[in-house]
Parts: structure tokens; C-alpha cells; sequence
């Protein structure tokens, strides 16, 4: 019956965010906290981001919740981003004939920016990159679990 879940947390866990470091805590595993530091390349050159990400799930009899938030900081701009999400997979392994559901939703915003900083036109650049790339990044990922779960769910 968990055969979704634990497909789900594996793909959660190969989700490369860059180079850092993995902290798992909990003795099913079911939280993870990472920190890392990730590099977009873009108009202006490459852009270096440090990030800390904390991903817990949460697994009831019918269905697996995993729950996500994440910083972003591009390096020397005062700009902080932050990432909410969730995904809900509905597991249906006991009726044949319906497929798993997925649930999910996300959102990316600006959280914090340096108030003695003026927004030159650097950070402001900086502010509309790092929303659209790191957006198209997730939207990607979230095509790729439901892909994932869309073709373990044939097997089963």
C-alpha cells in the first residue's frame, strides 16, 4: 500500500539541489534538512545561491503528505527567498481501476531584502531571475514526480 510513498520520498531524496550537506533526522526518516549551495548561470554571469531546505513526510493509511520550505539567498545581495510546498499522493492500491492521485502546491516569494541595500538594477535583475529560474526548476520537478508516479502506478 506504501508502494507510492516510498517512490514519492525516493524521488524527494535524488532531487539534486546542489553541493552541501544532508542532515536526516528521525528514526523512520521521515524528515530530512539540507543545506546546500546551488549556481544558476544567467545574462549577468553565474549566480551563486545558498540554501537550506527542511522536507518531512507525513504517512496516513490512505495517503502520503510530504511537506517542504526552503531559503534561498543569491551570495552579497540582501535578498532572501522562500519556497512553500506540498504534495499529497492519494494512494488507491485497493481500487484497481483508479490511478493515484497527486495533490500539490507551490509558492515562491521574496521574503526579505536589505532594507539599507537600493535596489540597483542588479538586485532587482537578481529578484526577477531567481523567481522565474528557480519557478521553472520546480515546475519541472513536480512534472517529473508525477511522471515517476504515473508509471509505478502501471506496474502495481
Amino acid at each position: 500500500a506504501h508502494d507510492l510513498e516510498a517512490g514519492a520520498w525516493n524521488i524527494v531524496l535524488r532531487f539534486d539541489v546542489g553541493a552541501g550537506k544532508t542532515t536526516t533526522r528521525g528514526e523512520k526518516s521521515f524528515s530530512i534538512q539540507k543545506e546546500f549551495t546551488t549556481t544558476f548561470d544567467s545574462e549577468i554571469g553565474a549566480i551563486h545561491i545558498d540554501g537550506v531546505a527542511a522536507i518531512r513526510k507525513f504517512v496516513e493509511a490512505d495517503r502520503v503528505v510530504i511537506t517542504y520550505t526552503t531559503l534561498l539567498s543569491p551570495l552579497g545581495s540582501g535578498l532572501v527567498f522562500r519556497e512553500n510546498g506540498w504534495l499529497v499522493i492519494n494512494d488507491t492500491s485497493d481500487r484497481p481501476s483508479r490511478s493515484p492521485t497527486l495533490l500539490s502546491s507551490y509558492r515562491l516569494y521574496l521574503e526579505k531584502r536589505d532594507v539599507a541595500a537600493a535596489m540597483s538594477l542588479k538586485t532587482t535583475y537578481l529578484h526577477s531571475f531567481v523567481l522565474m529560474s528557480q519557478g521553472e526548476k520546480m515546475r519541472s520537478y513536480q512534472l517529473q514526480i508525477q511522471n515517476a508516479l504515473l508509471l509505478e502506478s502501471r506496474f502495481q
